[in-house]
């Protein structure tokens, strides 16, 4: 390990980061490896990996910390695969906030969690993903409702029904619930 770290640090950085280049696409070739594992090397290869990929890989990592509910692990593999997708992809950005504000739930930081539901929420309305938005309505009114929050809650209720409109949907079902109580 000593040997390891003395020659590692020896290295400069861009061929440090040409190494890890090599070292994830190997992994990726070969199959078979954890997504995390693949996503460390790709991002230790900063600008030098194509940023699609990383973003995959990280979006994979975190996905499989979600479902172990590693929830510092998920959000932090969200965030960085939303550091590093382009403004102009608004599903997939949507779709990662959407993540990262359960894994910030999960992990018990309810502020970060409301803000990137709220975000997701926003991206989902803009790209005419009505039935997603109102998932995540309905998930916000379980945040604020948990909190004692109910003005909140009815709010957000009332703005998902109105973006789902007359969709015959389960989560319009679940929101006129909620509206009802």
């Amino acid at each position: 390990q000593l040997t390891r770290q003395t020659l590692y640090g020896q290295l400069s950085g861009p061929r440090r980061q040409r190494y890890h280049l090599c070292i994830g696409e190997a992994m990726e070739r070969i199959g078979r490896v954890e997504p995390e594992e693949v996503a460390h090397h790709l991002r230790q290869a900063g600008r030098m990996a194509d940023a699609d990929k990383t973003r995959r890989y990280l979006a994979l990592a975190g996905d499989k910390a979600r479902r172990m509910a590693a929830w510092e692990a998920a959000a932090e593999y969200y965030a960085q695969a939303l550091d590093l997708s382009a403004s102009d992809q608004e599903h997939e950005r949507a779709g990662l906030l959407h993540r990262l504000g359960e894994a910030e739930s999960g992990k018990g930081n309810w502020e970060k969690a409301v803000a990137s539901l709220n975000e997701a929420m926003e991206l989902f309305e803009r790209i005419k993903d009505v039935e997603t938005a109102g998932w995540i309505a309905y998930s916000l009114r379980t945040l604020y409702g948990a909190r004692g929050q109910f003005a909140e809650a009815a709010d957000v209720v009332e703005r998902g029904l109105r973006v789902l409109g007359e969709v015959d949907s389960e989560a319009r079902s679940r929101l006129l619930a909620q509206a009802g109580f």
